[in-house]
C-alpha cells in the first residue's frame, strides 16, 4: 500500500511530466544521457506511489523538467511533513499544485501547509528554493502567495 507522502510526490511529479508535454517514454528516452537514467515503468510506479523515487533519478528529472532538484527535495519533504501530521485531506491537494500555476485556493492550503510544518520545525526554504519562489512573486503568480 503506497502511503500518502509517496502517492502525493507522485501525482506532483506526473503532473510537472504531463505539463512539459512528455510521456513516460519521452522522460526515459531524454534521460538516457544521465548517469543513472529513468526507466519508463520505474517512472510510472513512481508516479502511482508505489515506489519511492531514488535522489539519482531526482537529479534526472529536475534537468529534464526544468525544476531545480532543491525544490523537488522541498517538495518531498513537505509530502512526508503533512503526512506526519496526519493530513491526508491537505496532502491530495497539494498534489494537484505544482508551482507557479496553482490556484488561489492551493495558495491557502501550502500557506496554512507550510505554517503548519513551521511550527514543527521544519528546515527554512533552500536558496534555490527561495529564488524560485522569488521568481513566482516577481511575475505576480498565485504562488507568491504563499508564506515563506
Amino acid at each position: 500500500m503506497a502511503t500518502s507522502s509517496t502517492l502525493a510526490f507522485g501525482q506532483y511529479l506526473r503532473t510537472l511530466r504531463e505539463r512539459r508535454g512528455l510521456s513516460l517514454d519521452d522522460v526515459a528516452t531524454l534521460s538516457r544521457t544521465f548517469a543513472d537514467p529513468v526507466e519508463k515503468g520505474y517512472l510510472s510506479r513512481c508516479e502511482n506511489g508505489h515506489q519511492s523515487l531514488a535522489l539519482s533519478k531526482m537529479i534526472a528529472l529536475s534537468r529534464i523538467y526544468e525544476v531545480p532538484a532543491e525544490v523537488l527535495v522541498e517538495r518531498l519533504e513537505l509530502d512526508l511533513e503533512v503526512e506526519k501530521l496526519g493530513g491526508p485531506e491537505t496532502a491530495s491537494k497539494m498534489a494537484a499544485s505544482t508551482g507557479p500555476q496553482r490556484t488561489a485556493a492551493d495558495s491557502k492550503v501550502s500557506a496554512a501547509t507550510f505554517d503548519a510544518a513551521s511550527s514543527r520545525g521544519v528546515r527554512a526554504r533552500s536558496g534555490a528554493s527561495a529564488r524560485w519562489h522569488g521568481r513566482c512573486a516577481a511575475s505576480g503568480t498565485a504562488a507568491s502567495t504563499a508564506k515563506t
